[in-house]
């Protein structure tokens, strides 16, 4: 919303008055019933043509309607497109009459105009038009007519509509699971390929439902049925929708196994939506971070950030830009300053700069103060299970500053150096650490002076030439696979012309043709020579 401006008074020179237009916040047009039936037309056209961008437009449009929309108006739109043979419908008017009536934001943004919400290229009348608006009876008869064909992908629209409405008010929403599930069922009894986006719209708010009621482990099996069914009718949007669901539900259980297993047997449609694809990456990215494959996990959490909205779903990509800054430090990487200056990023990101700071430093001490400063944070983030594994590449990351600034030191600085717990523990650590290869040293005895026994120390090697060693032909074989990998998606990727093969069937049958027709040319030739020859 935005915040209304405020004049300064004037104290040295005086200020001329501001406009009209700046000083009085422009009032938000109320939502009524004709702004529905706009989206309505374009589901019937979307019907009608088999175009599911119109669907799309529709839904597109519908955020604007379902945020300032009154419960009366939804009233209408229930009573005016929703048969009284539905089984919801009594339910979704007794619910909507129970909601508040919106308080009108002055400040509010204004809705779309109805020029933009126009399909490109049609200027015909809008079937949906207001009702004060004059119509012939002939394009009355023909909209009613289209009205009745598309009638369950309207009904699903205006449960939609409803659902959605009912689930930002912030009621109760145990009340709402009978009608959530009366809905779900009535949508999925139908099997028409116009009303594959409208459902798992419903799909999403249903289980939205459940979710904040605490019972979301009863949609459980409904996904999986549902998941089963749009594999085998090739509903790609619902099988997306129910996939990611069923990974946000097992995930926000701590179900890790189930949902590994489950996204292993499980193929993610590829000509689905983008907004689908990066929550698919996103769940993804957390279940290899969780299973210690912070390669493949850091992967497809850069790939959903690059896929993500630029201007909205601010949220989402907070919360991947959080999981892929703890992924890089597992891995060992430090990110840079610039992630957590992002617009709109910079306090939600502050408690990880901090952790990243105690990091790079390898500062033991630093690093679980913060960690006990922002337990209540992570905790709520769910990474905090992640960022109890981050005390071992502190440690790690102290004992590479050390290997790199002395040639010999002994054990007890070391441990006093990387704020260990005792020598014991030093040794065992940096003996780990040169088994892992984390340092190129070796742990020798020390002698000390007369009666003061053996001592050991931590001894550095010298560092070698690396382009003396394999490691840039692993790199280089590293850019090569990748960029292999680009070339390939892109020539899957390619789109070739539709019925390309039929064209090269037509001209191989008019060659075989033209092929044929001179053989007999040439034999009704020889024919006729040889009974000339006769006849001479």
């Amino acid at each position: 919303m935005e915040v209304d401006k405020v004049t300064a008074a004037a104290t040295a020179a005086p200020v001329s008055a501001p406009a009209a237009d700046d000083a009085t916040p422009k009032a938000a047009a109320p939502i009524t019933l004709a702004d529905i039936k706009r989206n309505i037309g374009f589901i019937v056209r979307a019907t009608e043509s088999n175009q599911h961008r119109l669907t799309l437009r529709a839904i597109r449009n519908t955020t604007a309607i379902r945020t300032r929309v009154a419960p009366a108006v939804l009233k209408e739109a229930v009573m005016a497109y929703v048969p009284e043979t539905h089984p919801a419908r009594a339910q979704m008017l007794e619910t909507l009459d129970a909601l508040p009536a919106p308080a009108v934001e002055a400040a509010a943004e204004p809705p779309s105009e109805a020029a933009s919400m126009e399909v490109e290229g049609e200027k015909e009348k809008d079937p949906a038009a207001p009702e004060g608006a004059e119509t012939p009876e002939p394009a009355k008869e023909k909209w009613e007519e289209k009205l009745s064909l598309a009638a369950p992908e309207v009904e699903t629209y205006v449960c939609m509509l409803v659902l959605a409405v009912v689930l930002r008010s912030g009621g109760e929403t145990g009340a709402l699971l009978p009608l959530a599930n009366a809905l779900l069922a009535r949508v999925t009894s139908f099997n028409r390929r116009t009303l594959d986006h409208l459902a798992s719209k419903v799909l999403f708010y249903c289980s939205l439902a459940h979710e904040r009621a605490g019972r979301a482990s009863d949609m459980r099996a409904p996904l999986l049925a549902l998941h089963r069914t749009c594999c085998l009718r090739h509903d790609e949007i619902g099988q997306a929708t129910a996939l990611n669901l069923l990974l946000r539900q097992m995930l926000s259980q701590n179900l890790l196994d189930q949902a590994y297993k489950l996204a292993s047997k499980t193929n993610f449609p590829e000509t689905c939506s983008n907004n689908q694809f990066c929550r698919y990456l996103y769940y993804m990215g957390r279940i290899g971070a969780l299973q210690l494959d912070y390669t493949d996990a850091h992967a497809k959490l850069t790939q959903c950030a690059r896929k993500a909205p630029a201007n909205t779903a601010l949220a989402f990509r907070t919360a991947v830009q959080r999981l892929t800054v703890i992924v890089q430090l597992l891995l060992g990487e430090v990110p840079e300053r610039a992630v957590f200056n992002a617009a709109g990023m910079r306090a939600a990101l502050a408690p990880y700069l901090q952790l990243t700071q105690a990091v790079r430093l390898g500062d033991l001490v630093e690093f679980n103060a913060a960690v006990q400063q922002n337990k209540a944070t992570f905790q709520a983030d769910r990474t905090y299970t992640l960022i109890q594994r981050l005390a071992h590449n502190v440690v790690k990351a102290g004992l590479r500053k050390v290997n790199v600034a002395y040639s010999r030191i002994a054990l007890a600085d070391v441990r006093a150096k990387v704020r260990l717990d005792s020598d014991a523990g030093a040794e065992f650590i940096c003996a780990r650490a040169i088994r892992d290869g984390v340092i190129d040293a070796s742990i020798e005895p020390v002698e000390k002076g007369a009666g003061g026994g053996a001592a050991r120390c931590l001894r550095s090697r010298e560092q070698g030439d690396l382009y003396a060693t394999d490691e840039p032909q692993r790199a280089f074989h590293r850019r090569v696979a990748f960029c292999l990998d680009v070339h390939n998606g892109a020539v899957r990727a390619m789109r070739y012309p539709e019925d390309a093969y039929k064209r090269d069937l037509e001209r191989a049958k008019r060659k075989g043709a033209l092929e044929d027709k001179t053989e007999e040319e040439l034999a009704k030739e020889i024919a006729e020579d040889m009974d000339e020859d006769g006849a001479l």
